[in-house]
């Protein structure tokens, strides 16, 4: 479920100065770009979907502005119910993006330390390599990941003709990956050194951007696997090492969240 009241927390927490006109202005920017975004989705996703994703966030506006006394809420339109089920849990699982887009909008007006340099991967690459629901249609079942080498991407199968999206880039060793598969196991930091000196040398390092595979991999069948990498730019290309990349953040969701026996279906 997407997560506005924490973002809208910290981009408040960071106004300066910290006025209702200010925390006003910055829900009122970031509801207008979430709403451009959801509305530019192709294909266009059902008005109910964007009607209830609004609401969670003007719901989340209310309760970070409760210790303020609500002097700084957005002035949204009237809210309404929205009795259907099978949308309300669409909207709750597909359009999880809007939280990173919402989060975006704060920028211009937040100050920011050094210690809060950028260091995410995914705003180098372009906008439709990132995680985003589409319309799918499949007869594969929900939860199947599927893998297209062809286009570059990777589809999560969600419930009522929705994927979320996902870019990748291939490497040398899923050149022949095709059919049907299941996660056998999982592995942190793959990438890194398998002697006693490389392994305390990266964890003294932390989350090292050297690792080529990332900070996590999912392996199926024999050899193949699904992996971060530390060239985010190769999302929707070829790799010279590894199998199939996504970004760092989307890999290490895969990892929290895709168990053992998932499906995964590779397609040429």
């Amino acid at each position: 479920m997407a997560d506005y009241y924490s973002v809208l927390l910290g981009a408040v927490g960071k106004l300066d100065p910290n006025t209702a006109e200010s925390r006003r202005n910055t829900y009122d920017r970031a509801r207008q770009a979430m709403a451009e975004r959801l509305r530019a989705i192709e294909p266009q996703l059902p008005k109910p979907v964007v009607d209830v994703e609004l609401e969670k966030f003007d719901q989340a506006v209310e309760r970070v502005e409760a210790p303020y006394g609500g002097t700084g809420s957005v002035a949204a339109p009237p809210r309404r119910r929205i009795a259907v089920p099978i949308i309300a849990a669409l909207a709750a699982v597909g359009v999880v993006i809007a939280v990173g887009l919402a989060a975006l909008m704060f920028g211009p007006r937040i100050k920011r330390g050094p210690q809060a340099a950028q260091t995410a991967s995914a705003p180098s690459v372009s906008y439709v390599y990132l995680r985003q629901p589409v319309y799918y249609r499949t007869t594969q079942p929900v939860g199947t990941i599927l893998i297209d080498k062809s286009q570059r991407f990777i589809y999560v199968v969600l419930p009522n003709v929705v994927a979320l999206r996902y870019g990748m880039g291939v490497g040398p060793e899923c050149a022949t990956a095709a059919g049907l598969y299941v996660i056998s196991r999982k592995e942190e930091w793959p990438g890194r050194s398998a002697s006693t000196i490389g392994q305390l040398r990266s964890l003294m390092a932390g989350a090292s951007t050297n690792d080529p595979l990332g900070p996590r991999a999912l392996y199926f069948g024999t050899d193949y696997r699904l992996h971060g990498t530390n060239a985010p730019l190769s999302i929707g290309g070829t790799l010279p090492v590894g199998c199939f990349a996504m970004l760092n953040e989307a890999i290490s969701e895969f990892y929290d969240k895709a168990p053992a026996e998932t499906r995964v279906v590779v397609m040429d």
